[in-house]
Formats: C-alpha cells, structure tokens, sequence
C-alpha cells in the first residue's frame, strides 16, 4: 500500500512535535529543579502543593506570633526578676531595723535605702519592651502606667490580655498582669520605710516583715507563670519547627526532579528529538526526489 506523501509530512510533523515537547519539559525540569511549573502539567500534585504551601505558611505565622511572645514574655520575665531581687533587699533592710540594738540613725539610712527602692520599684513597673511598649499597663500599651498624683502612686493601664494566635482555635497571653502586685508591693515598702523613720520595730517584725516576705512570693508566683507560658512556647515552636520541615519535605517530593535522573531524561529526550529531527529529513528529501522522478 502507497503512503501519501501528505501522510509522510503529517506523520513526521507528529512526531518532531511530541519529541520537542518532551524534550522542552526535560529542558525546563533540569533548569528549574521543578517537576512542573503550571498546574495544568500536573493538577493533583499542584493541588497538593498549594494545600501544603498553605499549611506551612499559616504554622511559620503561628511560629512568628510565638516567637513575639516570647520576645514580650522574657522582657517581663527579666523586669520581674529585678523587682524581686529588691523585694529581697527590702526584707533584709526589714530583719536589720528590727533589731533593737541598731540606732535610729542606722534605721534612718535603711530608710532611705527602702526609699529608693520604691522608686526602682517604680521605674519597673514602666519598664518597655524591645518595641518600646509598656509592659505592664495590660492593652494600654502606650500609656505610661504608673504615676503619681499629689504624691499618691496610681496605676493608669487596664486589666486586658495581649493574646496572640498561637494555633488554630487557640490563644497565648503575652502579658503580664502584675499591676495590682506592684502597686501592693509599693504600699508595703512604704510602710516599712516608715516603720523604719518611726523606729516602730513591733511594726516592722510582726507586720511589714511578713507583708515584704507575701510581695515576694507574689513576684515568685508570677514569674513561675511567665516561665509555664515560656515553656509552653518553648515546646510548642519546636512542634511547629517540625511541621514545617515535614511540609518543605513533602512540597519538596512533589513538585522538585531528581537532577541526576533529569539530566539522563533529558539527554534521551534530546537525542530522540534529534533522531525525529534526521528522520524527517531523509524522509522530506525522498518524497522530493520521487516527486522529481515522477
């Protein structure tokens, strides 16, 4: 049976088209590490892709508010510690006023010591984060927290949490609520600073010792909470680490080529594309000749 020679030209047109196409997509896949780079080349793996793409982005944002969290957290954690290193010193000036053989000029000085610790007291309480927000004025966060009034300390933030999202459906508190802790730990040295100016030693044993001591275990207690939520954060970011791992893995298997497995495909592909190429020419060059012949 004679072949036409339209037949011939179509046939070899098919075929120089599908080996360029194939060796078009090696050529892509080599020089991008990609297995596709339009959704039509593979709809389910780029399904797959964008889902996963979603997932790990929305863990690497949880991972961010944590880590903010933290930033916030450790910045109160550290305003605490100081706050209860001077609560400490205010209950030794307390155990050395008490005793009876100490003058009232050394109770005097130890006075002005609690006095000056109050006012550290003071400046921590309008301690700033790394943003220069105030950390322990709730929601408030630009509104220095606390002041005085015709010599009175007040207190000018809220009660509010900082939450940030720290995972689908849940929250964090990033904040500290330690302004009613400060504002009673601030009574409590004034009283003993005037114990201390009154010589009052009943007082200051059996009542401003024990008040100082309570104010301690308050800040204690506060920063056990701050160190829960640190751990918390702590444990929970590496989860997240892992997950995003496990999606950049995943991502990875998709949608990137084994080089050394796409170099050799596109070596063949290439070589097929050039063997469709010289077949077509030898057979454009008969079907001239015959047609000369003819």
């Amino acid at each position: 049976m004679r072949v036409s020679t339209p037949y011939q030209y179509g046939k070899y047109k098919s075929d120089i088209a599908r080996a360029q196409s194939a060796y078009l997509e090696r050529q892509s896949q080599v020089s991008t590490g990609k297995r596709f780079t339009k959704s039509s080349e593979d709809p389910y793996g780029s399904a797959s892709v964008l889902s996963l793409s979603a997932a790990k982005r929305a863990t690497e944002q949880y991972a961010k508010n944590l880590a903010t969290a933290k930033t916030a957290l450790s910045f109160s954690d550290a305003s605490l510690d100081e706050v209860g290193k001077l609560l400490k010193r205010a209950n030794e000036l307390a155990v050395g006023g008490a005793n009876s053989a100490l003058t009232q000029d050394g109770r005097n000085a130890m006075a002005a010591e609690v006095g000056q610790l109050m006012q550290r007291l003071v400046d921590l309480g309008n301690s700033r984060d790394a943003n220069g927000d105030y950390m322990f004025a709730g929601q408030e966060t630009d509104t220095k927290p606390f002041t005085f009034n015709l010599g009175v300390l007040q207190y000018n933030g809220d009660s509010n949490d900082i939450t940030v999202e720290s995972g689908p459906g849940e929250t964090l508190k990033s904040n500290v609520s330690a302004s009613t802790s400060i504002m009673t730990a601030y009574t409590n040295l004034a009283n003993l600073k005037s114990s201390l100016e009154g010589g009052n030693l009943g007082q200051i044993s059996g009542v401003d010792l024990a008040a100082v001591k309570a104010s301690i275990d308050e800040f204690l207690q506060l920063r056990g909470q701050v160190g829960t939520s640190l751990q918390r954060i702590e444990q929970t970011t590496n989860e997240y680490t892992r997950r995003i791992d496990d999606f950049a893995a995943r991502i990875s298997d998709i949608e990137d080529v084994d080089i050394a497995e796409a170099l050799v495909e596109y070596k063949q592909a290439e070589n097929a594309y050039n063997a469709a190429l010289n077949v077509a020419s030898q057979g454009f060059r008969l079907s001239l000749m015959d047609f000369i012949r003819g």
